[in-house]
């Protein structure tokens, strides 16, 4: 019984950094990078968070200036939509690899009813 219970208590204290990560509290949504674009649409006016898990450079087209906002520290980048945009494509890269993931990002007046974070 005691083994019993000793077992449970360690495997339990194993899960627990999966269950209180900032991925596994906030992520709406988890999407896997394999090498196809990730689809992210934006409401106008609500801003979305994904988290990369490591630092990247935020790479997008001059036509998305002053209709997106785009923030990048520690691993996350916080896109908001000032005003909507067709499907345009986004460049994330790896600061110490070079790896890059591509998100094809959209806005408009009906996107995603609540703000939402995105872990890739």
């Amino acid at each position: 019984m005691v083994a019993t219970v000793r077992h449970f208590l360690r495997n339990s204290l194993m899960a627990l950094p999966l269950l209180i990560s900032p991925f596994a509290l906030h992520a709406d949504e988890l999407m896997k990078w394999e090498r196809i674009p990730l689809s992210v649409p934006l409401k106008v006016g609500q801003e979305r968070v994904i988290f990369a898990d490591k630092n990247v450079r935020v790479g997008f087209p001059p036509a998305l200036n002053g209709k997106l906002r785009v923030q990048s520290t520690g691993g996350a980048v916080y896109l908001k939509a000032d005003s909507a945009f067709p499907q345009t494509r986004l460049q994330l890269q790896d600061v110490e690899t070079g790896e890059m993931i591509l998100l094809d990002v959209t806005a408009g007046e009906q996107g995603p009813s609540e703000a939402g974070t995105y872990c890739v």
